[in-house]
């Protein structure tokens, strides 16, 4: 998990220095556009942004379609691999157990 938030913090502070030509923001100037461009949800906190800066917290889903609709979707890579990681295992796991319970079986 903290190997997706470093990803995830490197990909946010990219994604915001494009956002703001370049330069890094504050954190202040992050959670009040981000609050601006989220109104239905509660708003964040300077803190808040550190942590995600930061790799310490990763936000919550509602609030990753926020940051996704305003810097894009490339802030949502670094969740790609371990989805697809975790649904090759389970495919390949579900596959195995299938093979184990067929050669398992007698049939009469």
């Amino acid at each position: 998990m903290d190997q997706v938030k470093q990803a995830f913090s490197i990909e946010l502070v990219a994604s915001l220095k494009r956002a703001y030509g370049g330069r890094m923001p504050s954190m202040a100037t992050v959670a009040r556009d981000f609050s601006l461009k989220s109104p239905h949800l509660s708003h964040i906190s300077n803190e808040t942004v550190r942590k995600w800066i930061r790799g310490d917290s990763l936000p919550h889903i509602s609030r990753m379609q926020v940051l996704i609709d305003w810097l894009g979707p490339q802030i949502r890579e670094p969740f790609d691999k371990p989805v697809k990681a975790i649904r090759f295992i389970q495919n390949s796991d579900s596959t195995e157990a299938s093979k184990h319970h067929t050669n398992g079986e007698k049939h009469t």
